[in-house]
């Protein structure tokens, strides 16, 4: 009788060094899935990179929705993490926009003094999505502050990769200005075990939507003065009542309300008189139709004082400190 035929198998490379089929096609969904994610990423940092060439041409729902999906592809199935309790916190790395001129700028700042004064042991990385950057020392700590708000926790995800949230302790600290939490961020919990809020109101809007711990967490206050400080150094007038709002265009104008501010003073002080109201505001290149619209108001409302650059904290400090009342429409967010 011939011999039997020999029954064909798949065994191939893969077993020969011990793995199985089903294992190697796991490995290849894996860096399938690695290399759609980094597509992903590189595709966000050019989107933001080409930003200001196409706000002109483009609405902000939209710019929003370009920018949901090409993080939600970049971040891929974001790993949920089952963390012993309790768990033993041996310090903090601390993220977010360290050197930037930016309200959440400076609140991580604050974060960092508040941390050194506490004797917690902590690392810093300095996060732009544009230019992640990297820590500033080489020390590493199981538990993440992610100081950076809610609609961009999917893009430090994004950009910093899932291990550096992986089997640690990950904090968000969120600022959010309305009763209303959107449901398009609520993904951004699934990176985080606990979500800090400077103020009640924050606590209480994101503790709605929120299926991890909500703390209030307030901001540490601390500044000083120059002896500089002097309203000529602003250019602003010698006497009389200064009433100052501070604003960022990237905070959207519609919600820092400085028109409405204009319009209040307007009510108020139809005729000026020894009274000054002065706007600082920056980023305004990047908005032009809504700094178009602030200056057409301030036209015909004597009295107002514009000032458009980017300030140090300290320059900020010094302006606050030379006007006699600090005004703002919108709901507060911070304190």
């Amino acid at each position: 009788m011939p011999p039997a035929p020999e029954k064909e198998t798949h065994e191939g490379i893969g077993n020969e060094v011990g793995i199985s089929f089903g294992e190697s096609m796991d490995v290849c969904r894996r860096l399938a899935g690695r290399l759609r994610a980094e597509i992903f990423r590189r595709l966000h940092r050019l989107a933001l990179a080409c930003r200001t060439l196409v706000y002109p041409f483009t609405t902000l729902r939209f710019r929003q929705s370009v920018e949901r999906f090409l993080l939600q592809r970049a971040c891929g199935h974001v790993a949920k993490r089952s963390l012993s309790r309790p768990f033993q916190i041996d310090g903090l790395n601390m993220v977010g926009y360290l050197s930037s001129e930016l309200g959440v700028g400076q609140g991580v700042r604050i974060a960092v003094r508040s941390a050194e004064a506490a004797g917690i042991s902590h690392s810093l990385l300095d996060f732009q999505p544009d230019h992640p950057g990297e820590a500033k020392d080489k020390s590493s700590y199981n538990a993440n502050l992610i100081y950076i708000n809610a609609d961009q926790v999917l893009a430090a995800y994004a950009h910093l990769g899932a291990d550096f949230f992986q089997e640690k302790y990950n904090i968000g600290f969120w600022h959010w200005e309305l009763s209303e939490f959107p449901e398009e961020w609520a993904g951004s919990f699934d990176c985080l075990d606990e979500i800090w809020a400077p103020s009640r109101f924050v606590m209480d809007a994101v503790s709605a939507k929120s299926p991890v711990p909500v703390i209030r967490m307030p901001h540490a206050i601390e500044f000083e003065v120059s002896r500089e400080a002097s309203r000529a150094k602003f250019d602003l007038p010698d006497s009389g009542f200064l009433f100052l709002m501070v604003y960022d265009m990237h905070s959207f104008q519609a919600r820092k309300n400085p028109c409405g501010v204009v319009d209040a003073f307007a009510k108020a002080f139809p005729d000026g008189g020894n009274v000054t109201l002065v706007i600082k505001t920056m980023n305004t290149r990047t908005y032009p139709k809504a700094f178009a619209e602030l200056e057409r108001r301030l036209q015909d409302v004597p009295g107002t004082v514009l000032i458009d650059r980017v300030m140090s904290r300290q320059d900020l400090y010094d302006l606050e400190a030379v006007c006699d009342s600090f005004v703002s429409l919108h709901r507060s967010e911070g304190f």
